[in-house]
C-alpha cells in the first residue's frame, strides 16, 4: 500500500492518545463490573494488544511483548466472570432455534454457570486494574516518534499474514482449537483495520466483512466452550450434543467461507490488491 496521511497533529501522538484510550476504556468499564462491562472492558484490551502488534516495526521487542503479556493477562484475569454469561446466553439461544429441546437447554443454565465460576480468580477486577495501570504508565513514556505510515503499513500487512496462516491451517482440518488459534489472529487483524480506519477509510468494507468472519468463529468457540462444560458436568444427553455439533458445523462452513474471500492472496499481493482498488489515500 502507499496511503499517505494528512493530519492536523503529529502520527505519534494520535496513536498515544489512541492506546490510552483503550486503557481508560477498559479501566471504566472493569470499575462498573457489570458483565456486559466485563466483555466490554475485554473487547478494549484486545484492541489495545492489536494497536501493539501494529506498533510492533518502531516498538523494542522486549518492550512490546511485556506489555502485550500485561494487556493480555488483564483480560484474562476477568474472562471467567464474562464466560459465565456467554454459556447461559448461549444455552438461551439454542433453546430459541431448538423448541424441542428448549427445557433441557434452558435447565442447563445454572448448573453451567456454577461449574464455569468455580474457576473465577477472586480478585480477578483487581488484578486487571493493577495490570493495566502499569501498561498506562509504560505507554506514556513511550517513544513513537518513528511512528509512520509505512510503520503501519508494515504492522498491518504483518497482522494479515499471521491470520492468514491461521485460516489455511484452519481450511485443512477444521478442528475446534484451529479455529480458536485462528479467531485470535483474525481478530487482531479486524481491529487492527478497525483502528486504521479514520486513517485510511478505505479499510472500513474489510472490517465490516471480518467482523461476519469473527461472529461466526466466535459462536463456533462458545459452542465448544460450551461443551467442554457440559463433559465436566458429565450431564449431556447425546441429542443435545448432535444439536450443538451441528450448530458448530454451520459456523465452520461459514467462516472457512469468509475466510477465502477475506485470506486467499499473499499478503504482498493482497496490500497491492488494496492500493489498486481504491487508488491510494483520502
Amino acid at each position: 500500500m502507499s496511503f499517505e496521511l494528512s493530519l492536523p497533529i503529529p502520527l505519534s501522538l494520535l496513536l498515544r492518545d489512541a492506546a490510552l484510550g483503550e486503557v481508560e476504556s477498559a479501566r471504566s468499564a472493569l470499575k462498573r463490573g457489570r458483565p456486559k462491562d466485563i466483555h466490554s472492558a475485554r473487547k478494549h484490551c484486545k484492541k489495545l494488544r492489536a494497536l501493539l502488534q501494529l506498533l510492533q516495526p518502531v516498538l523494542r521487542r522486549r518492550t512490546r511483548r511485556s506489555l502485550d503479556h500485561a494487556v493480555r493477562d488483564a483480560a484474562r484475569a476477568v474472562a471467567v466472570r464474562r464466560e459465565a454469561r456467554v454459556m447461559s446466553e448461549t444455552l438461551e439461544t439454542l433453546a430459541q432455534r431448538h423448541e424441542m429441546y428448549a427445557d433441557a437447554l434452558l435447565a442447563l443454565r445454572e448448573p453451567v454457570r456454577k461449574q464455569v465460576r468455580r474457576h473465577a480468580e477472586p480478585q480477578g477486577t483487581r488484578i486487571a486494574l493493577d495490570r493495566l495501570d502499569t501498561v498506562r504508565e509504560a505507554i506514556e513514556i513511550l517513544d513513537l516518534e518513528t511512528a509512520d505510515a509505512a510503520a503501519l503499513e508494515r504492522g498491518l500487512r504483518r497482522s494479515y499474514r499471521k491470520a492468514r496462516k491461521r485460516a489455511r491451517v484452519a481450511a485443512e482440518n477444521p478442528q475446534a482449537e484451529r479455529l480458536h488459534e485462528w479467531r485470535k489472529r483474525s481478530k487482531a487483524h479486524a481491529y487492527a483495520c478497525d483502528l486504521l480506519v479514520p486513517l485510511w477509510p478505505v479499510l472500513e468494507d474489510r472490517s465490516h466483512r471480518l467482523s461476519m468472519l469473527n461472529d461466526a468463529l466466535g459462536e463456533h468457540h462458545d459452542l465448544a466452550d460450551l461443551l467442554r462444560a457440559l463433559d465436566a458436568l458429565d450431564s449431556i444427553d447425546p441429542a443435545l450434543r448432535v444439536v450443538i455439533e451441528a450448530e458448530q458445523q454451520g459456523c465452520a462452513h461459514a467462516a472457512l467461507a469468509f475466510g477465502d474471500a477475506l485470506f486467499g492472496d499473499k499478503a504482498k499481493h493482497w496490500s497491492l490488491a488494496l492500493e489498486d482498488r481504491y487508488g491510494g489515500g483520502d
